[in-house]
């Protein structure tokens, strides 16, 4: 019986010296792109095993980190509304990161520093930042897309060639996409339309390779846009029908 309460003294005394010994830390802002902030996290996540698949996939409007390893696969999905304020945490070799109302949203170990939770927690606040901006750009370039959807039906009817700089970001965006880079790829489509508003295949690669990243709302205004400009093309039903099925991705991945 004596035993019994000594055990209990113990784990009560251990996990209250844990807990003093834990680290909160608030994330600051870098200045990162989404490309160098997905590195950040998958090299911190996966720095003790070799073996563990991690993918950070980042829409205008959530967060889905997916990792494969020996213990099965797991996903990690978190809207930027919940990560309103990210916190890190860390206890040991353990480290947390903590959505908005205190749930956590993720924990590993990886037993290197304390730094490792300030990288990704770091890494997360810069996708976040990204996704609003990201968010703000296509609702400006939207409300200018309409307002001068006549000029830009002109000159995708005349197939006005594209200008040089956009052209360069067209390369890079089908080099990209051949290396199976979508990300990459979304960047230059992006790129290359905001120097050519009128291009419509611009418009129709860009939403699938936005599909292929899981952005469906952002592939679905895409998408539209080409229709606009093009709505009697060859392949405006399926192209109509890909919005469809977006949007049921969409809800579905909102459940």
């Amino acid at each position: 019986m004596l035993g019994h309460w000594l055990k209990k003294i113990f784990t009560l005394f251990t996990l209250m010296f844990v807990v003093a010994c834990a680290t909160v830390y608030n994330p600051v802002v870098r200045n990162m792109s989404v490309k160098e902030a997905r590195k950040e996290i998958i090299s911190a996540l996966s720095y003790r095993d070799k073996d563990l698949s991690i993918d950070v996939r980042v829409t205008t409007s959530k967060l889905v980190v997916t990792s494969k390893g020996y213990s099965g696969t797991k996903h990690y999905v978190a809207t930027f509304g919940e990560l309103a304020r990210i916190t890190g945490y860390t206890q040991g070799a353990m480290y947390r990161i903590d959505l908005s109302d205190g749930n956590e949203f993720m924990v590993w170990n990886n037993y290197r520093t304390d730094a490792g939770v300030a990288r990704v927690a770091d890494a997360f606040l810069a996708l976040k930042q990204n996704a609003i901006k990201q968010k703000k750009d296509s609702e400006e370039f939207e409300a200018s897309f309409i307002e001068s959807l006549d000029e830009y039906q002109k000159k995708a009817a005349s197939k006005t060639d594209l200008p040089e700089e956009a052209n360069r970001f067209k390369v890079q965006a089908e080099g990209a996409v051949k290396d199976k880079a979508f990300e990459d790829a979304a960047d230059f489509y992006a790129q290359a339309l905001k120097r050519a508003p009128w291009w419509p295949a611009g418009y129709f690669n860009h939403a699938l390779v936005l599909g292929e990243i899981g952005d469906f709302e952002l592939a679905r205004q895409n998408m539209q846009c080409y229709l606009k400009l093009v709505p009697d093309a060859p392949n405006a039903r399926a192209a109509q029908n890909k919005i469809y099925d977006w949007e049921r991705l969409e809800n579905k991945n909102s459940n």
